[in-house]
Protein backbone atom coordinates (compact mmCIF):
# COMPACT_ATOMS: atom_id res chain seq x y z
CA UNK A 1 0.00 0.00 0.00
CA UNK A 2 1.42 3.37 -0.93
CA UNK A 3 2.03 5.94 1.79
CA UNK A 4 -0.31 8.57 0.26
CA UNK A 5 -3.16 6.03 0.20
CA UNK A 6 -2.38 4.96 3.79
CA UNK A 7 -2.55 8.61 4.84
CA UNK A 8 -5.79 9.17 2.96
CA UNK A 9 -7.42 6.09 4.53
CA UNK A 10 -6.18 7.05 8.00
CA UNK A 11 -7.77 10.51 7.55
CA UNK A 12 -11.17 8.80 6.99
CA UNK A 13 -11.11 7.37 10.53
CA UNK A 14 -13.50 9.72 12.36
CA UNK A 15 -13.70 7.91 15.71
CA UNK A 16 -11.43 5.45 17.49
CA UNK A 17 -12.21 4.35 21.03
CA UNK A 18 -10.04 1.53 22.43
CA UNK A 19 -11.49 -0.36 25.39
CA UNK A 20 -8.18 -1.43 26.93
CA UNK A 21 -8.43 -5.09 25.96
CA UNK A 22 -6.96 -5.01 22.43
CA UNK A 23 -10.37 -4.04 21.07
CA UNK A 24 -11.83 -0.77 19.83
CA UNK A 25 -14.91 0.88 18.44
CA UNK A 26 -14.22 2.86 15.26
CA UNK A 27 -16.10 4.92 12.71
CA UNK A 28 -15.16 5.74 9.14
CA UNK A 29 -16.43 8.27 6.60
CA UNK A 30 -14.95 8.03 3.10
CA UNK A 31 -15.63 11.40 1.42
CA UNK A 32 -16.64 11.62 -2.23
CA UNK A 33 -13.13 13.01 -2.91
CA UNK A 34 -11.49 9.78 -1.59
CA UNK A 35 -9.25 8.46 -4.38
CA UNK A 36 -10.59 4.91 -3.94
CA UNK A 37 -13.86 6.00 -5.54
CA UNK A 38 -12.15 7.08 -8.77
CA UNK A 39 -13.30 4.69 -11.47
CA UNK A 40 -15.13 2.44 -8.97
CA UNK A 41 -17.77 2.92 -10.40
CA UNK A 42 -18.34 6.01 -12.58
CA UNK A 43 -21.69 7.56 -11.75
CA UNK A 44 -22.23 5.19 -8.80
CA UNK A 45 -19.15 5.31 -6.54
CA UNK A 46 -18.58 2.38 -4.16
CA UNK A 47 -15.59 2.01 -1.84
CA UNK A 48 -13.44 -0.87 -3.11
CA UNK A 49 -13.13 -3.87 -0.81
CA UNK A 50 -9.35 -3.58 -0.82
CA UNK A 51 -9.65 -0.09 0.69
CA UNK A 52 -11.88 -1.47 3.47
CA UNK A 53 -9.29 -4.18 4.19
CA UNK A 54 -6.59 -1.51 4.30
CA UNK A 55 -8.74 0.54 6.66
CA UNK A 56 -8.95 -2.38 9.11
CA UNK A 57 -5.19 -2.82 8.90
CA UNK A 58 -4.66 0.88 9.70
CA UNK A 59 -7.02 0.73 12.70
CA UNK A 60 -5.36 -2.47 13.96
CA UNK A 61 -1.95 -0.79 13.62
CA UNK A 62 -3.13 2.02 15.83
CA UNK A 63 -4.44 -0.45 18.41
CA UNK A 64 -1.21 -2.50 18.34
CA UNK A 65 0.94 0.64 18.53
CA UNK A 66 3.02 -0.55 15.58
CA UNK A 67 2.49 -0.40 11.83
CA UNK A 68 1.19 -3.75 10.63
CA UNK A 69 1.58 -5.38 7.24
CA UNK A 70 -0.91 -7.87 5.91
CA UNK A 71 0.17 -11.52 5.82
CA UNK A 72 -3.10 -13.37 5.17
CA UNK A 73 -6.72 -12.74 4.30
CA UNK A 74 -8.24 -15.61 6.28
CA UNK A 75 -11.89 -14.76 5.75
CA UNK A 76 -13.62 -11.69 4.35
CA UNK A 77 -17.28 -11.24 3.60
CA UNK A 78 -18.71 -8.10 1.98
CA UNK A 79 -22.48 -7.86 2.42
CA UNK A 80 -23.33 -4.27 1.55
CA UNK A 81 -21.52 -1.46 -0.32
CA UNK A 82 -19.92 1.57 1.33
CA UNK A 83 -20.97 4.78 -0.40
CA UNK A 84 -19.33 8.23 -0.26
CA UNK A 85 -19.98 10.41 2.78
CA UNK A 86 -21.85 7.68 4.71
CA UNK A 87 -20.69 6.86 8.23
CA UNK A 88 -19.65 3.24 8.81
CA UNK A 89 -19.26 1.99 12.38
CA UNK A 90 -17.06 -0.89 13.36
CA UNK A 91 -15.69 -3.07 16.07
CA UNK A 92 -12.11 -4.32 15.92
CA UNK A 93 -10.29 -6.88 18.04
CA UNK A 94 -6.66 -7.93 17.76
CA UNK A 95 -5.09 -11.00 19.34
CA UNK A 96 -1.36 -11.65 19.56
CA UNK A 97 -0.40 -14.92 17.89
CA UNK A 98 3.35 -14.65 18.61
CA UNK A 99 6.39 -13.52 16.62
CA UNK A 100 5.03 -9.94 16.39
CA UNK A 101 1.94 -11.24 14.55
CA UNK A 102 -1.67 -10.30 15.20
CA UNK A 103 -4.99 -11.88 14.29
CA UNK A 104 -7.43 -9.11 13.35
CA UNK A 105 -11.19 -9.57 13.65
CA UNK A 106 -13.41 -6.72 12.51
CA UNK A 107 -16.99 -6.03 11.58
CA UNK A 108 -18.43 -2.96 9.86
CA UNK A 109 -22.05 -1.84 10.12
CA UNK A 110 -24.26 1.06 9.14
CA UNK A 111 -27.02 1.12 11.72
CA UNK A 112 -28.14 -2.48 12.12
CA UNK A 113 -27.06 -3.43 8.59
CA UNK A 114 -23.90 -5.52 8.51
CA UNK A 115 -21.54 -4.29 5.78
CA UNK A 116 -18.48 -6.52 6.10
CA UNK A 117 -16.62 -8.99 8.29
CA UNK A 118 -12.86 -9.51 8.30
CA UNK A 119 -10.46 -12.09 9.69
CA UNK A 120 -6.89 -11.11 8.85
CA UNK A 121 -3.36 -11.97 9.92
CA UNK A 122 -0.76 -9.20 10.11
CA UNK A 123 2.83 -8.70 11.25
CA UNK A 124 4.48 -5.72 12.92
CA UNK A 125 6.90 -3.87 10.64
CA UNK A 126 8.91 -2.28 13.44
CA UNK A 127 7.64 1.19 12.52
CA UNK A 128 5.47 3.14 14.93
CA UNK A 129 1.78 3.41 14.00
CA UNK A 130 0.77 6.80 12.64
CA UNK A 131 -2.09 8.64 14.39
CA UNK A 132 -5.26 9.40 12.50
CA UNK A 133 -6.34 12.96 11.75
CA UNK A 134 -9.43 12.91 14.00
Amino acid sequence: MTQPLRDEIRACLTAFDPDGTHAAYMAWVFPRSFSGFQGHFPGNPVCPGVCLVMAQLEAASRLAGSRLELLELDNIKFMWPVFPDKRVDGRLKITSVGDACWRIQAELKRGERRIAKFLLLARETGEEAQPSHE
